[in-house]
C-alpha cells in the first residue's frame, strides 16, 4: 500500500485509506494496523463511518485517533435494518453523527466540502425513494445546525 500510495501521491493526487466491510480493513483492529504500518506522508484516512459502525468499530474513537490524517469522510448511518443493505437515513441509525461532525468541526477547519453523505442502494423495494430518503439525511443535519446551498 505504501507503494501506491507514493505512485499515487506523486502523480498530484490523493490518497485515502477507506475501510469497507467485506474487504481486508473492516474492523476495529484492522484499522489501527493499517493506519499504523502505512507511511502517512503518502496515505491519509477517508473513513465512512457506517462502515466502520457496521464492521463492529467505534467510528468516534477511530476519527478522534486519526483525526489529523481525514481528509474525506463519507457520513453514513447505519441501523442493520433489512434495506439499504443495514444503512439508514443520517439520524435513523446507531452511527454517534452528531459527535464525529462536532469533533471534525473542532479538530480541523478545512473540513467543507470533505464531507459526503451518502446511503447504499437498496436490493429490497425501500421504503423511502432515494429523493426522499436524501431529504430526511439533509432534514437531520438541519436540525443539527448546518446549512445547505442551492
Amino acid at each position: 500500500m505504501n507503494d501506491y500510495a507514493k505512485a499515487v501521491t506523486d502523480q498530484g493526487l490523493m490518497c485515502t485509506l477507506h475501510p469497507h466491510t467485506g474487504t481486508p480493513i473492516e474492523t476495529e483492529e484492522e484499522v489501527y494496523f493499517a493506519m499504523e504500518n502505512v507511511d502517512t506522508r503518502y496515505m491519509l484516512f477517508g473513513p465512512d463511518v457506517g462502515q466502520l459502525e457496521k464492521g463492529k468499530a467505534d467510528p468516534v474513537k477511530i476519527c478522534k485517533d486519526f483525526m489529523e490524517l481525514i481528509e474525506h469522510v463519507h457520513l453514513k448511518d447505519y441501523s442493520g435494518g433489512e434495506y439499504y443493505a443495514g444503512y439508514s437515513p443520517l439520524g435513523e441509525g446507531t452511527v454517534k453523527i452528531k459527535k464525529i461532525l462536532k469533533m471534525l468541526e473542532s479538530k480541523r477547519d478545512d473540513m467543507v466540502g470533505m464531507i459526503m453523505m451518502e446511503l447504499d442502494y437498496s436490493q429490497k423495494t425501500p421504503p423511502r425513494t432515494p429523493y426522499e430518503a436524501a431529504r430526511v439525511s439533509r432534514d437531520y443535519l438541519s436540525s443539527l445546525g448546518y446549512k445547505f446551498e442551492g
